[in-house]
């Protein structure tokens, strides 16, 4: 009789066990998913904005988003989020890390133009500090991952690449990324997409960044 007892409370307290255990793993799992759905929208002419998340009435400051990800105005968007500690003086709503984010239906195209211009004329366009993670070309459009200080994610930069070639084997063309510079100081980190269609023939552009000069290959 005791034996049983035991054997019973025992396999009682297995099969509780396992219960919280598969409890736990779905809960996990949840919490990767994208559980909000939402529209992107530009407010980049706002002071101190950026790309804010529109969902159920309430607006979202998006300060940090998942590597390789990046907004686009008017996209409907699932995603899932966490606070983010951080100082905004857009405050149009809460700052968020976005921790999951798939599109469910584009509404802009995806990468911008390269502006080519003058040498000289390289000197007046906005320059704000920035850090270059890393970069890939896939076909025609180069990504780069940046990192810099301000107040929201932005997607209002701006490629400029030299008409003028230095004379080399492949030739080299100066560019720059071009952004204003936001007059916060929270560290953010996004994604840029620029489209390289238009450059005919190898060559190297010489990126300018807070480490020096990156040297980017492309060839058509």
């Amino acid at each position: 009789m005791n034996a049983k007892y035991i054997l019973g409370t025992l396999l009682l307290f297995i099969v509780l066990i396992g219960g919280k255990c598969i409890e736990k793993e779905t809960t996990s799992s949840r919490a990767d998913k994208c559980s909000h759905v939402g529209v992107v929208k530009d407010l980049t002419g706002l002071d101190g904005c950026g790309y804010v998340i529109e969902s159920d009435g309430e607006t979202f400051e998006v300060a940090e988003l998942p590597s390789g990800k990046q907004l686009f105005a008017g996209d409907s968007v699932q995603f899932s989020y966490t606070l983010f500690d951080g100082a905004s003086i857009c405050m149009v709503g809460k700052q968020i890390k976005v921790t999951c984010l798939e599109v469910i239906k584009q509404g802009t195209p995806r990468c911008k133009s390269i502006q080519v211009i003058k040498t000289d004329s390289l000197k007046f366009q906005p320059i704000s500090s920035y850090k270059l993670n890393k970069y890939e070309i896939e076909k025609d459009k180069l990504n780069l991952n940046i990192s810099y200080s301000g107040c929201s994610i932005i997607f209002d930069q701006e490629l400029y690449v030299s008409s003028l070639e230095i004379n080399s084997i492949p030739p080299q063309r100066i560019c720059i990324l071009s952004f204003k510079p936001q007059p916060c100081e929270a560290y953010l980190t996004t994604n840029v997409c620029f489209d390289l269609s238009s450059i005919e023939y190898e060559t190297v552009l010489l990126l300018k960044t807070d480490d020096g000069v990156e040297k980017i290959k492309y060839s058509p």
